[in-house]
């Protein structure tokens, strides 16, 4: 038996639990996926959903992810709480219809899930797709982290809490809303508060401050002497990356600048342009991205935060820097700058630009406080 809940509507006056155990029972088994190359939030949501399918309805599971996991502190919560996580590549086979999607939905760009299947469930806090429907259907755009979904699951079925998984789903809702201040709500909140004292405070330290490759350090050099800014837009072109997920970790630590109310970054993963733009405040973040994608690519995200990517299959190396240096002058289009607006360099004179980067084009001037709402439905 299976529910379907329009997209975006939370199940809220139902009960949650049962619905989503009516849509698994009889299954011969659940793949979990988590979107391509997944965040703490994605891989503890997965994990929990796991958990609560053997445990509370005798479902066996296994949690699949696409990509790498490549940021630092991603890598030590995997290896120190040792996580049961597998390429989805080593499963024998897949079958769509089993699977349940977590912190992403069907057609985000995000996941490789198959445009003509239909999934187990979809249980996502990112603002809804129109296309989205499953046997079970949960997105709850209002909430700061998919973990905290799947920590009401738990705290509703009576299950305890193993430390691990209640460290794990802690570190989630703290690493996607920025240790509460980035789009967290009272909900989020309580979820942490109930999660904490059962968290292993010495790992958890150890995740979120974990002993860093020496490839950070060249992506962060390279990062700041290729950053440009314009009034409150700051942004880099990283190039090559071995981990696309630096791109999300630069836009993090390039929005710190205290004069800086947007922060964009591109890099080169896979054959893929990857994009992350971050703002200080506003709800507009998603939309943002995909105007600047056009049908170029996908993107998705929350009100403060975005990511996306284009396919750069049969681009010529002169095509995929046209593309990067157009990206920054199209954010300050949809900002609303007008005139003639020259980006600077982060670090030294002004003209002294590394070459290839961005410095001038016709764009105006927007205030600090700019702001773009409301957001269209897509997943990150």
């Amino acid at each position: 038996m299976s529910e379907e809940h329009p997209p975006g509507q939370s199940p809220a006056a139902a009960d949650p639990l049962a619905g989503l155990l009516r849509a698994v029972a009889g299954s011969p088994g659940v793949v979990i996926c988590s979107h391509r190359n997944p965040d703490p939030d994605s891989i503890s949501s997965a994990l929990a959903l796991r958990y609560l399918l053997e445990h509370a309805a005798g479902v066996r599971a296994a949690v699949a992810y696409e990509g790498m996991i490549g940021r630092a502190e991603n890598r030590a919560m995997v290896s120190l709480l040792r996580l049961p996580l597998r390429p989805i590549e080593s499963l024998p086979a897949v079958d769509w219809g089993q699977v349940a999607l977590v912190d992403t939905q069907p057609r985000s760009g995000n996941n490789s899930f198959p445009r003509a299947a239909r999934p187990l469930a979809v249980i996502d806090h990112h603002p809804p797709l129109k296309t989205t429907a499953a046997g079970w259907v949960d997105i709850r755009p209002e909430y700061g982290a998919t973990a905290t979904i799947l920590a009401e699951y738990l705290e509703r079925s009576g299950l305890a809490v193993p430390a691990w998984l209640a460290t794990a789903l802690a570190y989630g809702i703290a690493s996607e809303t920025r240790d509460l201040g980035r789009g967290a709500g009272e909900r989020d909140l309580e979820a942490y508060l109930r999660l904490y004292p059962k968290v292993r405070k010495t790992i958890l330290a150890r995740i979120e401050h974990p002993r860093l490759p020496r490839t950070y350090f060249a992506v962060l050099d390279r990062a700041l002497h290729r950053a440009v800014s314009y009034r409150n837009v700051i942004g880099t072109r990283l190039g090559e990356v071995e981990t696309p997920d630096s791109v999300a970790e630069i836009a993090d630590f390039l929005l710190a600048h205290e004069r800086m109310g947007w922060s964009i970054v591109t890099g080169r993963h896979g054959g893929q342009l990857h994009v992350s733009l971050r703002a200080v405040r506003g709800r507009g973040a998603g939309r943002l991205l995909r105007e600047m994608l056009r049908e170029r690519g996908t993107a998705g995200g929350h009100g403060r935060m975005a990511g996306g990517q284009i396919d750069l299959a049969g681009l010529t190396p002169f095509e995929v820097e046209a593309l990067e240096e157009e990206l920054p002058t199209r954010l300050l289009d949809l900002l609303g700058f007008r005139g003639r607006a020259e980006f600077r360099p982060l670090l030294g004179r002004p003209g002294e630009g590394p070459a290839g980067l961005a410095m001038s084009r016709s764009a105006g001037v927007a205030s600090a406080e700019a702001e773009v709402r409301p957001e269209h439905p897509e997943g990150e």
